[in-house]
């Protein structure tokens, strides 16, 4: 069993930004916030489309979007994104 799957799906990111800043508020360890931060600064420069607004579906292993894929649609909503900017704007209140 290898590698079936290479591309990175936008709401697999979001919720680990999440998951990270969670580990950090309940570790203190330094490594998961800038986990998260490093997650979040890759999430702006790749997924979110500049020029016509919301995040790409799935981008390959190299930072690509995968233009196949619809930017809304029954599967894909802003639930994911939406939510972690949300929730990465409370926690990082709780953590200043």
């Amino acid at each position: 069993g290898g590698v079936l799957a290479t591309g990175k799906e936008w709401w697999s990111q979001c919720e680990a930004i999440i998951g990270f800043l969670n580990a950090f508020q309940l570790t203190g360890e330094e490594y998961f916030f800038t986990a998260a931060e490093g997650l979040w600064q890759y999430c702006r420069r790749f997924f979110i489309d500049r020029i016509h607004g919301e995040w790409f579906f799935r981008l390959s292993r190299a930072g690509v979007p995968d233009q196949s894929c619809y930017k809304a649609g029954p599967w894909k909503g802003p639930y994911h994104n939406g939510r972690a900017c949300l929730e990465v704007i409370d926690r990082l209140r709780q953590i200043e």
